[in-house]
């Protein structure tokens, strides 16, 4: 599928839902990959995963950019900022759980 074609699929279909679709700039996707979703630092980046070395979170780097992109529209459209969600171990409350009677994990 072609990347144009592509576009114009999803503004038909935001069209259909009143969804405004927003393009960004060369400026506005700078640094993208390379900045740290969590906590802003700005690291070198060799590879596919992000690897913050400030506050060591881990991502795929195009997901981390992705998190990236979507916090400048949030910002953009006034929207306010958003946090990322957390690892599931880092939930709280949230803790596994076996079935009774289950030999399995």
């Amino acid at each position: 599928l072609p990347f144009r074609k592509l576009q114009t699929i999803i503004e038909y279909k935001a069209l259909l839902e009143g969804i405004e679709v927003k393009y960004l700039t060369k400026k506005e996707t700078r640094n993208t990959s390379r900045t740290c979703h969590r906590c802003g630092y700005v690291a070198q980046v060799k590879g596919r995963v992000f690897k913050c070395p400030k506050c060591g979170m881990e991502y795929n780097r195009d997901l981390n950019a992705c998190i990236n992109i979507a916090h400048r529209v949030m910002s953009s459209m006034g929207w306010g900022s958003c946090e990322p969600p957390k690892p599931a171990n880092e939930e709280i409350g949230v803790k596994p759980t076996l079935n009774a009677g289950s030999s399995r994990l």
